[in-house]
């Protein structure tokens, strides 16, 4: 009787391990590439957006360079509280000496950009302003302070309201008028105060026009 010879099959087991892993990886590449490829094309969108070296404007920037350097020199001046409440509005009169001299320029600077610097003889306005900024602080021992200051309020209230062509608001000249020439301006700071706060928002209204 003839031998059969059987022989055995080769365990399939291991080839099916293999392909497995071998999709697995196939998977992971194709992934890993796509997500690759989704960032790239997010980058490059937003580079089309935002042209390179481009700075965004922001609103207040805006806002402030659309004002001459010295109307905004003013308003910042005014603004900041600093330099009001840190004993600068002492008899010394630091602050409203500084806040005449910025008004003096901000006015010359709204008039060059309205034509009528001639017609108002802004270069002589702004000179006076100087004057009493001058004399409060360097004669501070004097007690005569609150009438250059009051003058010198009536005179930008005057100039302002020709700026805007008659049409500014009375209040402005009511705070001058406010300023009481018999009594100390140490004791008028709060008025003081009120007038720069308002002149600086008139000005920069005007300069916005």
């Amino acid at each position: 009787m003839a031998e059969i010879k059987i022989e055995k099959k080769a365990p399939i087991l291991p080839w099916i391990l293999g392909l497995l892993l071998l999709l697995l990886v196939g998977a992971g590449v194709y992934f890993g590439f796509m997500v690759d490829k989704k960032a790239d094309t997010e980058v490059v969108a937003l580079a089309d957006e935002v042209p390179e070296n481009e700075i965004l404007p922001e609103e207040t920037t805006t806002e402030v360079t659309a004002l001459p350097a010295e109307v905004n020199t003013f308003v910042m001046f005014a603004n900041e509280e600093s330099n009001y409440t840190d004993a600068e509005m002492d008899i010394h009169h630091k602050y409203t000496g500084n806040a005449l001299r910025h008004m003096g320029d901000a006015l010359v600077a709204l008039a060059d950009k309205k034509g009528m610097s001639e017609e108002m003889n802004a270069q002589a306005l702004h000179d006076e302003l100087d004057t009493a900024a001058d004399e409060i602080q360097e004669n501070w021992k004097e007690t005569d302070h609150a009438d250059h200051i009051k003058n010198a309020f009536m005179k930008v209230s005057g100039a302002l309201n020709q700026l805007a062509d008659g049409s500014t608001s009375e209040s402005l000249k009511k705070e001058a008028k406010d300023i009481d020439p018999n009594t100390l301006t140490l004791e008028q700071k709060a008025d003081v105060k009120d007038f720069i706060d308002k002149t600086a928002s008139v000005m920069k209204q005007l300069a916005m026009e």
